[in-house]
């Protein structure tokens, strides 16, 4: 463990949420000398699993005029686009790995700028456990080689948690399909036929690279509702000026009445010749107070019944991987299917699936090659295989809110303990704060989260 009499931060993931935590943290830095850990196995700082360097263009979900780093000059991703192309624009959607390139470029530039202020240390490895320091106002981190480093302050910015198993969507399913659907690429190009279950964006992506790879495989895709993404515009819509919808946005608290407040100014903003897409862009800039005011029992009902309809509303894909998908539908190579999964087993050449469709109640068998897990991330903290997130479970460090959406955490992003303390030292920056705040994917969201909290321990 280091001696150093310098203060010592740690950021535990060094993706998105963590390289923007570091990059305000260093751009504010004030007062003695600083020592900053960036501790993650991923030895490529800014990326990521979802900016990763991968084979096919995946594209990104959002203009670039939403994309930038920070808050207070949204046009900063355009202008790094348009040192290397002229002609990018702000409604450009570039590609993911594009993004990861601009998000590292201006870490690293972060980094030679503070060198007078701060010493940073970028640790290859994966912390395993922490514990408070017995003899000192701190924490010691435990990396999975057995090392312990020591730091001040720890900022969890971990990204978002793997999907759950398939065993875990139903009795009947005795084996588990492709886990990660970035390892989709992978496959053997022989395969014909393949289940992907979730219709959402990871699904989309999934799907747009394995067809582009092998033109005579067909897909057949399986969730709840079998709901597909919407499209984003070629413009970039600005909120919706509606006096109705802004006095219910700011009052209400009844689930039931901002959801016929939504759905009916959708319909005026479409018959006034304008875009629905304008009035989810007013719920989303206000999602943070709309979700505190509703009742627990209301944030169920959301769960259950709605909050799959404000998904694909809410996250939209680019126009051009929007008509590729209608072609790929159309033409029959992939097929979307409403039904619960009630049977999965490994048979010789593949996987038998069984589901039960939700309008008649039939089941429907197919044989497929192979099973690829695009449900989305699993936010039960519980069920985490990350040896950390166990850890700091199984010590009390944390506390799962009641939805299993994430952990609780005030509006700084500190950490809430089983006693219902802040747990000194320790924060949190990423998408486990939808529990407190449902919106918490999106770089717009996760840029304020992390300059906030930058800025504070910048100055502390």
């Amino acid at each position: 463990m280091s001696g150093s009499a310098e203060r010592t931060v740690a950021i535990i993931g060094t993706g998105c949420s963590g390289a923007m935590t570091a990059i305000h943290f260093l751009e504010h830095l004030q007062g003695p000398r600083v020592r900053l850990l960036l501790i993650d196995p991923n030895t490529d700082v800014g990326r990521g699993v979802a900016y990763a360097k991968r084979p096919f263009p995946y594209l990104v979900n959002a203009p670039a005029s939403t994309m930038s780093i920070r808050s207070q000059d949204p046009l900063d991703f355009v202008r790094y686009l348009q040192a290397q192309d002229p002609i990018a624009s702000v409604e450009d959607f570039p590609t993911r790995e594009r993004f990861g390139d601009y998000v590292q470029t201006r870490l690293l530039a972060a980094i030679e700028a503070a060198r007078d202020r701060c010493t940073v240390e970028r640790i290859s490895r994966a912390v395993v456990s922490l514990a408070r320091h017995s003899s000192a106002n701190g924490w010691q981190l435990v990396l999975d080689d057995s090392s312990v480093l020591a730091a001040r302050e720890i900022v969890l910015a971990l990204g978002n948690p793997t999907p759950a198993p398939v065993q875990t969507l139903g009795a009947g399913i005795d084996c588990d399909g492709i886990q990660d659907p970035w390892q989709a690429t992978e496959l053997n190009t022989d395969a014909r036929t393949i289940l992907v279950l979730g219709t959402g964006l990871t699904m989309v992506d999934t799907v747009c690279a394995l067809l582009a790879a092998s033109p005579t495989l067909r897909i057949h895709a399986l969730s709840r509702r079998g709901l597909l993404p919407l499209n984003q515009t070629d413009t970039r819509p600005a909120s919706f000026d509606d006096a109705r919808l802004a006095t219910v946005l700011q009052d209400s608290g009844s689930l039931r009445e901002l959801l016929r407040e939504v759905v009916q100014a959708g319909r005026r903003a479409n018959a006034a010749g304008g875009d629905w897409r304008r009035v989810i862009i007013s719920v989303r800039q206000q999602a943070g107070a709309l979700w505190g005011r509703l009742s627990l029992p209301d944030r169920r009902r959301f769960l259950r019944h709605v909050r799959p309809y404000w998904d694909i509303h809410r996250h939209r894909f680019p126009a051009p991987v929007w008509n590729t998908v209608q072609t790929l539908i159309r033409n029959g190579r992939l097929t979307l299917h409403a039904g619960r999964l009630t049977r999965l087993e490994k048979v010789e050449g593949g996987f038998a699936a069984q589901w039960r469709t939700r309008t008649k109640a039939e089941l429907r068998n197919l044989t497929v090659d192979h099973v690829i897990n695009c449900t989305g991330p699993d936010y039960q903290i519980a069920r985490s295989p990350d040896p950390l997130w166990r850890q700091m479970l199984r010590e009390g460090l944390i506390i799962p809110d009641a939805l299993h959406l994430g952990l609780h955490t005030t509006a700084l992003g500190e950490v809430i303990d089983t006693h219902g303390q802040t747990v000194p030292g320790l924060y949190y920056v990423g998408p486990m704060r939808r529990a407190m705040c449902w919106e918490s994917t999106a770089v717009a969201e996760l840029r304020v989260q992390a300059e906030t909290l930058a800025r504070q321990l910048a100055t502390a």
